[in-house]
């Protein structure tokens, strides 16, 4: 069976090396703004879902939270294990699965962790494994782009280079979807990889988390917490379990 997109390019040596300027302190400062918005008493658990290299798992245990992070790239877990400690532990999870049998009382989806996947169903299950694994009175974190405003911008084109790497990459919109067309140059080799994000508005985000179940209780539209409106890049909401 062929390999879905984010299974091959998420476990790529060029996927990291074409991200490795994420600011990390920006991602850290958002941390420290949203934890003051969330009402969440030590001691927590938090699941950071689709955690990467777990950045902001790593972040979050450094704040005394007892931390567990999933991603379903065997890559990405092997470089985030090796800062596991009492604390902070990670595993291979698709979060179209159940996430097992621990209830944590937060569950954190960052960076667009999102919208991967084929078909609505397969996205929106996603939701519902995240209540499943919330204590009652639990928080959901989601942070999205806006589609919207990803929409808005022109389909575009770059090309550079990165330690020696060429990389060319092209955007394009194909009915719901946004797709980036990654081309990399490695001296004599050639590769082709692709991102693809299903775009949901933020109404269809709304419906589906409040149809499962969750009450809405804050929303922003960028890392520094503006106002959410339809030229924000982002769209971030808080849930609230009952």
């Amino acid at each position: 069976m062929e390999k879905q997109w984010f299974e091959s390019w998420f476990d790529t040596p060029y996927y990291h090396l074409l991200y490795k300027n994420r600011d990390d302190r920006e991602a850290q400062n958002f941390l420290d703004l949203i934890l003051g918005q969330i009402p969440i008493k030590q001691p927590a658990s938090i699941l950071d879902l689709a955690c990467g290299k777990g950045r902001h798992a790593i972040y979050l245990a450094k704040k005394g939270f007892d931390v567990t992070g999933m991603d379903l790239s065997p890559a990405n877990i092997l470089a985030a294990s090796k800062s596991s400690h009492e604390h902070l532990r990670f595993e291979i999870k698709d979060m179209r699965d159940d996430l097992g049998t621990e209830r944590f009382n937060a569950v954190f989806n960052l960076f667009t962790g999102f919208g991967y996947f084929e078909t609505d169903k397969e996205n929106f299950q996603v939701f519902k494994n995240v209540k499943k694994s919330l204590k009652n009175n639990g928080y959901f974190l989601f942070d999205y782009l806006n589609a919207e405003y990803v929409r808005a911008l022109n389909t575009d084109s770059s090309e550079f280079t990165v330690e020696g790497i060429g990389f060319k990459t092209k955007k394009e919109f194909k009915d719901r979807w946004v797709i980036k067309h990654i081309y990399v140059t490695d001296g004599e080799k050639e590769y082709t990889y692709s991102e693809q994000v299903a775009l949901y508005s933020k109404d269809e985000i709304v419906h589906e988390l409040e149809n499962i179940g969750f009450k809405i209780i804050k929303e922003f539209g960028d890392y520094q917490l503006n106002k959410f409106n339809s030229a924000s890049p982002r769209l971030i909401l808080v849930g609230h379990k009952p």
